[in-house]
C-alpha cells in the first residue's frame, strides 16, 4: 500500500543522505535525489520485464464483471454499455 511506497522511499532516501553526509559529500541531497532518481528508472526498467496476460483475457474478463454490474444496477440493453 501507499505507507509502504512512503515509508521504504523515506528510509532509503533518508539512509543514503546519511551515508553521503558522512562521507563528506557537499551536497548529499541532491545526490540523494539523484540515486533515487535512478532506483526508479532502474525499476521502471525491471518493471518492462514482466509478462502480462494476453489482451484476450483480461477483455474476457472486463466482459463479464460489466454483465455483472450492468445486473446489479439493473441496467440492460445500450444504457449497459454506455455506463
Amino acid at each position: 500500500g501507499w505507507w509502504t511506497g512512503y515509508k521504504l522511499g523515506g528510509v532509503v532516501a533518508l539512509n543514503t543522505a546519511d551515508a553521503f553526509q558522512s562521507a563528506g559529500v557537499e551536497n548529499y541531497w541532491q545526490m540523494t535525489f539523484l540515486v533515487l532518481g535512478l532506483m526508479i528508472i532502474a525499476c521502471n526498467i525491471a518493471l518492462m520485464f514482466v509478462p502480462e496476460l494476453p489482451p484476450t483475457d483480461r477483455a474476457a474478463a472486463q466482459s463479464t464483471d460489466d454483465r455483472v454490474i450492468a445486473s446489479k444496477l439493473g441496467f440492460s440493453g445500450g444504457t449497459g454499455h454506455v455506463v
